[in-house]
């Protein structure tokens, strides 16, 4: 917009105010706790940077984490919406606790806290301060007309650049962790400081082995959506479930870590459960849109005594349709222990749930077996997608095992699509369901049904014209 010409030269400028309000509304989504309003992990973390980038500076920096432990147990007594009031409560006393020593709050996940000393005074005395502080907010406090005794630990860090020199934010927030844990499992204390010889007896596995258990008892695990376009009909006919941790902590690392935890200790098999119900919930939300939704099942899950049952018994609870249902297995799966697996393979497909055979050709035996196997749909592996193209040995096996799958009656699913070029190949080899990022992502419910409409409206609008 010219707002004046001065000489030869024209000043120009935009109103950007709109521009700066949806950024500071961003921030705030990014760096703020929803509930209580606090800066969370994101915002310490970037605090932690700024910290580092000033090791000149004479003040003694201090991360003191801090939970309750005992949180969980109001899970059964409580709505969800009254334990964000109590957190609200206990977000208050946790100020009101601070605020004579000028200490940064911060609500890291759910009922999960961090204060940030960053002042002139030398440890010892920050450590009193601590102290003082967990000794006001360890108290019964009345609460809905209950009187809640609220069992708050700490964990503490000592950022202390001589002692460690190659400190990150992702190593301090780590080690306040790792304090925390300690603190935990202590009986009579409540605050436990980091020292070398924690940090090496408590691994990332065993911090994420804990959180985990708690994770299970919080149910902090979310089921996102991928879509699984036909290539023959044009629209979305199915998605794949795929489980999310809804943990800040650990944000960026791939979901495969925490369920391959699982599985190594059996955990996965309360999270199944987990994935299982939800998976539900969604699939009855869906059930207008005529689409299926396939859920990944694990060896332990299988193997359970009584998961077929309780694998029924959710699909009946929920009022969902059989026909909507499909399990996913890979070939890994079925050699834990075959003739049992296929027998309860069977069983389901007996019931109605279709089933999925995962990364086929990855094996080792899977012409021996594909006979016996109660299968409707074949998955093609996604390392077979990614050479495609300039690969004949790769699209000789993708051939090969649409060729197949054709002869036996079976649909097959190609994994990890990204490009238009793979599509269209793919296509024109006769693959009947496409799923990678080139169709969509898994995302959150909303989203993946934002998505199935706008596909699918888009393909009925086409057919309608048609039969015009």
């Amino acid at each position: 917009i010219p707002i004046k010409y001065l000489f030869k030269y024209a000043l120009v400028g935009d109103d950007i105010t709109s521009i700066e309000k949806k950024f500071s509304n961003y921030k705030t989504l990014a760096y703020y706790d929803q509930v209580t309003k606090l800066p969370n992990a994101y915002y310490l973390k970037s605090d932690l940077f700024e910290i580092l980038e000033d090791k000149k500076s004479q003040k003694n920096n201090v991360l003191a984490m801090v939970s309750i432990v005992n949180f969980n147990n109001l899970h059964n007594l409580f709505s969800e919406k009254i334990l964000n009031d109590l957190l609200l409560e206990i977000k208050i006393s946790l100020k009101n606790s601070v605020e004579p020593y000028n200490v940064k709050l911060y609500n890291l996940y759910y009922d999960h806290f961090a204060l940030l000393f960053s002042k002139e005074e030398k440890f010892e005395e920050i450590n009193e301060i601590i102290l003082n502080i967990m000794n006001n907010i360890n108290r019964v406090i009345d609460f809905e007309n209950n009187k809640l005794n609220l069992d708050f630990r700490t964990g503490v860090f000592n950022i202390d650049f001589k002692q460690f020199s190659d400190l990150t934010p992702d190593k301090i927030y780590n080690n306040a962790a790792l304090a925390l844990k300690k603190a935990e499992f202590l009986q009579t204390k409540k605050v436990a400081y980091y020292d070398i010889t924690l940090g090496q007896s408590l691994t990332k596995r065993d911090l994420m082995e804990e959180d985990l258990r708690k994770a299970i008892e919080k149910e902090e695990f979310m089921i996102y959506l991928q879509p699984q376009f036909s290539t023959t009909l044009n629209k979305i006919v199915s998605f794949e479930a795929l489980v999310r941790w809804n943990n800040p902590k650990y944000i960026n690392d791939s979901p495969q870590e925490f369920i391959t935890l699982a599985e190594s200790n059996n955990m996965i098999i309360d999270i199944g459960k987990i994935i299982i119900k939800k998976t539900m919930e969604l699939a009855k939300k869906l059930e207008d849109y005529n689409v299926k939704i396939s859920i990944n099942i694990s060896p332990a899950q299988m193997l359970q005594a009584g998961f077929i049952t309780e694998l029924i018994e959710a699909i009946d609870k929920h009022k969902v349709k059989k026909e909507m249902i499909a399990i996913e297995v890979t070939e890994t799966f079925l050699m834990s222990n075959f003739n049992l697996i296929i027998e309860k393979l069977k069983q389901l497909r007996k019931y109605g749930i279709s089933i999925h055979l995962d990364d086929f050709g990855t094996g080792h035996s899977s012409m021996l077996y594909l006979k016996e196997l109660p299968i409707d749909t074949i998955k093609i592996d996604k390392q077979f997608v990614d050479t495609l193209l300039n690969d004949k040995y790769s699209k000789a096996i993708i051939n090969m095992i649409i060729s197949l799958s054709k002869n036996l009656g079976l649909d097959v699913i190609a994994e990890g699509i990204e490009t238009e070029k793979q599509y269209n190949t793919l296509k024109k080899m006769g693959c009947d369901i496409i799923q990678g990022y080139y169709i969509g992502k898994g995302v959150e419910f909303e989203k993946a049904l934002a998505l199935l409409k706008k596909t699918n409206l888009k393909q009925k609008e086409v057919e309608d014209l048609e039969n015009e």
